[in-house]
């Protein structure tokens, strides 16, 4: 196993963390990875305050996504040291194990390719490169559901003339394995196409993108699409309640929302008004676990990852798991339960009949839909 020793300023925030910890374990009942490496928190806090070998697996665990902090008394963060060990050894090559190096490579890949001409598309009515209002769909549903964009897009359009599509990678990815200046570069090529295009408001559907570019671009009026979609109105195309009367959903809030309450009170909305029937799990909204999925672990340390896809999606006994974040979608399919994204009900296939699960494609598969729905926006 391959080690690393921790910076003066990681060995002074654990040496505060560890003399703070009460040691009362709620950050361990959901957290994917502590029971891993630690039976405590404190434990862990003061190996860290020690600055004992860690194995350089530890930082590349952490999915990022503030439940422990979420639901520690004293506040406590392993986001934030996890991340700061991140930025520490991703320049260091010759630290990093085989499975850390493949899944960095697999990441720096995927971003590559995102960012390509392939995959991005700016577009609105008539072909115009220019509109005050982008509906931002994020790289894991058009991979998912190519088809589903410009019917979303219609929808925006009904209520914003002046509206056009950003078919663009938000960058998330490069900046949760710590590569700051890729992402840098690679977040100024979406804020170039944001700006060559006028537009002032971003709509997005995909939560770790609403966070991306609300903390990145503060000019930027940033909208979920379930404000607007629970201010508007359900489309006229939407499933018909009677197709899933009989069914308990249980609702899954994705972490990158588990600051945004209003996000989480318009999904309630739309469910209510579509006539589904949710359950909610006992770690909801703002105490929500990971999926899995978080800080790019299905690659750094993909055991971990699956592991927490199982026990999120056993704790439903529902018929499905519903939520609205594609990547969550399919982690809790991978996991074993029946999955649907709440746009799956809202724009359903046209030429199929609604079906409980989602069909989920291969990656060869997501990467020809992602260019098929380049090709879609290309022809709005």
């Amino acid at each position: 196993m391959d080690f690393f020793n921790s910076t003066k300023e990681i060995i002074q925030k654990a040496c505060r963390s560890a003399d703070e910890c009460i040691d009362c374990k709620l950050c361990m009942k959901n957290c994917p990875m502590l029971d891993e490496f630690c039976s405590s928190p404190k434990e862990l806090w003061s190996k860290m305050a020690r600055d004992e070998k860690l194995p350089i697996s530890l930082p590349y665990s952490c999915v990022l996504c503030t439940y422990c902090s979420s639901v520690c008394p004293k506040g406590l963060d392993f986001k934030d040291i996890f991340f700061h060990m991140r930025k520490e050894i991703l320049p260091c090559e010759s630290t990093r194990s085989k499975t850390l190096s493949k899944g960095l490579r697999a990441v720096a890949n995927h971003q590559k390719l995102s960012f390509s001409k392939p995959f991005t598309s700016v577009n609105g009515a008539s072909g115009s490169k220019n509109f005050k209002v982008g509906f931002m769909p994020g790289c894991s549903l058009v991979s998912y559901r190519p088809d589903i964009i410009p019917l979303i897009y219609n929808y925006m359009h009904s209520n914003f003339e002046d509206c056009g599509i950003l078919l663009h990678c938000c960058g998330k990815p490069t900046s949760s394995v710590g590569d700051e200046y890729s992402f840098k570069q690679y977040y100024g090529m979406l804020e170039d196409s944001i700006k060559a295009c006028g537009c002032t408001t971003v709509i997005t559907t995909c939560p770790n993108c609403y966070n991306t570019v609300s903390k990145n671009s503060p000019g930027i009026d940033v909208i979920s699409l379930w404000e607007f979609m629970a201010e508007k109105g359900i489309p006229d195309g939407a499933a018909c309640a009677d197709l899933f009367s009989d069914l308990k959903f249980s609702l899954h809030d994705p972490c990158p929302t588990r600051s945004l309450e209003s996000v989480h009170d318009s999904v309630r909305k739309l469910c209510s008004e579509l006539g589904i029937n949710t359950v909610e799990f006992e770690s909801n909204r703002s105490k929500t676990p990971c999926c899995g999925q978080g800080g790019m672990v299905g690659l750094t340390n993909p055991p971990i990852a699956v592991r927490q896809m199982k026990k999120r999606a056993m704790q439903s006994d529902a018929d499905c798991i519903l939520t609205y974040c594609q990547a969550c979608a399919e982690s809790m399919q991978i996991g074993g339960a029946k999955t649907l994204h709440l746009l799956d009900i809202l724009f359903p296939p046209s030429e199929k009949a609604f079906e409980l699960d989602q069909k989920r494609p291969g990656l060869l598969g997501k990467w020809i839909n992602r260019y098929k729905g380049k090709l879609l926006v290309d022809r709005i």
